[in-house]
């Protein structure tokens, strides 16, 4: 599972790095994910920021295993936060990037303490009225409501 998905990953890479990604090695990257059962969190670490890349839209379904969930959800709230300050610090954040950032949000379960005090952080600064939906994670919104109150 381990070299399988290594190599998935990789392929990925050095296309997307070469400029134009296979859709079927995109495929063969989520097949390796949802059979990554008990592969380490620093391979699905790479994994999932290889596919964020590739394919920003993916998401493992449901029968994925819990720790590529739980990765995933992590990859994708990173990205969208950093993302999200990139552009803050060079004066306008797209749209389409705060509305990626509170997806990520509401998909965080599991997700670190630091990584969503970082994501709100982010969030506070360009969407302040943005507030998390019920159905958010209970721990996306303690967070949010402390990174609120300390801002």
């Amino acid at each position: 599972a381990t070299a399988r998905l290594v190599n998935a990953y990789v392929t990925v890479e050095t296309q997307y790095r070469s400029g134009e990604v296979a859709p079927v090695q995109v495929q063969a990257l989520g097949e390796a994910l949802l059979a990554a059962g008990g592969v380490s969190a620093g391979q699905l670490r790479g994994a999932a920021a290889a596919m964020l890349r590739a394919s920003p839209g993916w998401e493992p379904p449901q029968r994925a295993p819990p720790e590529v969930r739980e990765v995933w959800a992590t990859a994708r709230l990173v990205n969208a936060y950093v993302t999200v300050e990139t552009q803050y610090r060079s004066g306008e954040v797209a749209p389409v990037q705060v509305q990626a950032l509170g997806e990520a949000l509401l998909a965080a379960g599991g997700v670190s303490a630091g990584q969503l005090r970082g994501a709100a952080a982010a969030m506070l600064r360009a969407s302040p009225g943005w507030e998390p939906p019920q159905r958010a994670p209970p721990e996306v919104r303690e967070v949010w409501a402390t990174a609120r109150l300390v801002n």
